[in-house]
């Protein structure tokens, strides 16, 4: 999405230059790199933000990526291990989130972890009927509250971490409900959505095994998209016929 990419990584790189410099690691190369990194990327920014005119790729995020995991690990803090494990997952709090969300959706789905799909947490902000300057928004603000977060861990005395931690658990688990329901209410309206385009298709069948032979087709095309679903057919409530698996998700009557 416009501006997605290099909004977080900007956001992210300017926070750990100034958790470096605020821990006495000052202008080390490290340091310099995330004040470089976050200065490239607000200068890219400028031209990659909604309507975009130039793109970072593959390599271009990858690139950003793989910047901000090798620096975030560099930060030389003197705090207890659980600590210092939790800076960099703040650091790169909303990109985590959203490779978790994905890698436990096509697990569940079937799918190959490297296939793209257009359920990432952007797109789904999207299709809720945010603009694409909204659903940026949204996530470089979520990912500034957890930037922040961090900051102040590597602030605080170790005694007062719980506090940060008693704020970001809750924030957290507020978001995956949100996303839970999220996701509950688009699959709803994709169902429904199915469900009225298939009754207007049937209508143009004139015969019961071209009427079958296209509900098949829905039926597998819906299953390799990970969303199984049965299709009853039934005539003065006696099932003519049943397509699909025999424990379905969710299943739809004609």
């Amino acid at each position: 999405m416009d501006g997605l990419c290099a909004g977080v990584a900007g956001i992210s790189a300017l926070c750990l230059g100034m958790i470096m410099l605020s821990v006495g690691m000052h202008w080390g190369f490290f340091a310099m790199a995330t004040f470089v990194l976050a200065g490239g990327c607000l200068g890219f920014l400028a031209h990659n933000y909604n309507p975009a005119r130039i793109f970072l790729g593959d390599s271009g995020s990858l690139l950003l990526g793989f910047v901000l995991a090798v620096v975030s690990i560099k930060v030389e803090l003197k705090r207890s291990l659980f600590v210092s494990l939790s800076l960099p997952i703040f650091l790169l709090g909303v990109p985590l989130l959203d490779i978790g969300l994905s890698m436990i959706r096509r697990k569940v789905r079937e799918r190959s972890m490297f296939q793209g799909d257009r359920s990432h947490i952007h797109h789904r902000l999207q299709q809720l009927g945010l603009s694409p300057r909204a659903a940026v928004a949204i996530l470089w603000t979520a990912c500034a509250y957890l930037n922040l977060m961090a900051y102040f861990l590597a602030q605080v005395p170790v005694t007062y971490s719980g506090y940060v931690y008693g704020s970001v658990v809750p924030t957290l688990t507020f978001w995956l409900m949100g996303l839970y329901f999220l996701e509950r209410k688009l699959s709803y309206q994709s169902a429904q959505y199915s469900h009225l385009f298939v009754k207007q298709q049937l209508n143009l069948f004139t015969s019961r095994d071209e009427m079958l032979s296209y509900l098949k087709s829905c039926v597998q095309d819906h299953h390799a998209q990970g969303k199984p679903f049965t299709v009853a057919v039934f005539d003065s409530g006696e099932c003519l016929k049943q397509i699909g698996p025999r424990s379905p998700s969710r299943t739809v009557e004609f």
